[in-house]
C-alpha cells in the first residue's frame, strides 16, 4: 500500500483511514492534509462532517452513506469515538463495523482516536478496510531535523546546541514547538540566526521544565531556590494541587531511574516513556539524589497526599514541608 504521502501526491486515497498515537499534533497535521488534499472551502460546506465524543451513530452512518453533492468525494472526520477500545459499547462497534465494510467509493473517514486496542473489533476492521498509521512522537533526532527545517521554511538558522538547549525548555509537546518557533523566528527574522540569548528572553518553559529545575535545586541542597521556583509557579497562576502531584510524578520517576542506574539512557527513556534528551537528564538528577533519599522522598509524599485527601494537612502546608524540610533529608 502506497504511504499517505505518495497517496495525497497521486490522488488516491483510502475510504477509512485511523489515525492514533501520543502526538496530537501528527494527528491533526495529516488528517488536515487530507482534508487540503480532498476538499475546497466551497466542497467543505456540503461535503464534510465532523463528530466528536459522544457519537450519534445514526448521525454518522447517514453521514457515511450520503453521496457527495458537486464534488467528487464526501469527507467525515470522527474523533475519539471510542470504538476502537475493549470498553466500547457493542451497538457502536457493530454499526460502525458494518458501516466500514460498506462505504461508498466516494466516501473517505477519517478515525482520530486517543484510546486504541489492538485487539479490538473496529481496530482488526480498520486493518481490513482500510489504513492504519500510528503517530507518535518523533524521536530526538527527528524532532531536531524538523525543528530546523521549521525555522529553515521561516528563513532563519539554528545549530544543533541551540536545538537542544531550545528542547530543554519546551518539552516534546510539538504544536508547543511549533508556537516557540513562530515566536522566535518573527523576533530574529532581521538577522536570520537564533542565538542563546534569544531563545531565554522569549521562550517561556512548560511546567515540566520548571518542575524539574525545581527538583534540581533540591538535589543540589538549594531549598531557597526551589522555594521561590515554587512561588514562581503560583504567580503563574499553577494550581498547588496541580504542582504537587507534578513533583509526585517527578519524584517517582527519579527514583524509577534510580533502580535503572546501570542502564543506558535509551533503556530508561523506553521503560519510563521519556524523550532519550530528557531520561540523561533524569539519570543526572537522580544520581544527585541517591536511591535511599528518593525513596523516602517517594514514601513521604504519599504519606501527604493521603494526609491533604482524609483533611489533615493543606496542600500548601504538603508543599512547604516537601520543599523546605524533607527534601534535604539525607
Amino acid at each position: 500500500m502506497k504511504s499517505l504521502k505518495e497517496q495525497i501526491r497521486d490522488g488516491e486515497f483510502s475510504k477509512l483511514y485511523l489515525f492514533y498515537g501520543d502526538e496530537p499534533y501528527l494527528i491533526r497535521l495529516n488528517s488536515g492534509r487530507i482534508k487540503k488534499a480532498l476538499m475546497t472551502e466551497e466542497d467543505e460546506m456540503m461535503n464534510f462532517d465532523l463528530f466528536r465524543e459522544n457519537i450519534d451513530t445514526e448521525a454518522l452512518k447517514i453521514s457515511l452513506e450520503t453521496l457527495p453533492f458537486m464534488c467528487e468525494r464526501r469527507l467525515v472526520f470522527v474523533e475519539n469515538s471510542g470504538a476502537f477500545t475493549s470498553k466500547a459499547p457493542e451497538s457502536l462497534t457493530r454499526e460502525l463495523e458494518h458501516a466500514a465494510e460498506s462505504l461508498p467509493d466516494t466516501t473517505t473517514v477519517v478515525f482520530m482516536e486517543k484510546d486504541v486496542d489492538k485487539r479490538s473489533r473496529m481496530f482488526k476492521a480498520a486493518q481490513k478496510y482500510g489504513q492504519v498509521l500510528e503517530m507518535n512522537h518523533p524521536g530526538e533526532q527527528e524532532l531536531g531535523i524538523w525543528i530546523s527545517q521549521e525555522f529553515r521554511r521561516r528563513n532563519v538558522r539554528i545549530d544543533q546546541n541551540n536545538i537542544s538547549y531550545f528542547l530543554s525548555l519546551t518539552g516534546g509537546n510539538m504544536e508547543n514547538i511549533l508556537s516557540e518557533i513562530q515566536k522566535l523566528a518573527g523576533y530574529v527574522k532581521e538577522k536570520g540566526v537564533v542565538a542563546r540569548e534569544d531563545i531565554d528572553l522569549l521562550v517561556t518553559p512548560s511546567v515540566e521544565t520548571k518542575i524539574f529545575r525545581l527538583t534540581d535545586h533540591l538535589g543540589s541542597g538549594r531549598q531557597d531556590q526551589a522555594y521561590l521556583a515554587y512561588q514562581e509557579l503560583l504567580r503563574q497562576n499553577e494550581k498547588p494541587e496541580m504542582i504537587f502531584y507534578m513533583i509526585c510524578r517527578q519524584f517517582h520517576l527519579l527514583y524509577r531511574t534510580s533502580l535503572m542506574e546501570r542502564e543506558s539512557a535509551d533503556t530508561v527513556a523506553a521503560e519510563l516513556k521519556l524523550r532519550p534528551f530528557v531520561a540523561r537528564e533524569y539519570k543526572r538528577q537522580a544520581g544527585m539524589f541517591g536511591r535511599e533519599r528518593l525513596l523516602k522522598l517517594v514514601k513521604k509524599l504519599y504519606q501527604f497526599d493521603l494526609g491533604f485527601k482524609t483533611g489533615e494537612i493543606t496542600v500548601q502546608e504538603a508543599l512547604d514541608l516537601v520543599l523546605l524540610r524533607y527534601a534535604s533529608l539525607k
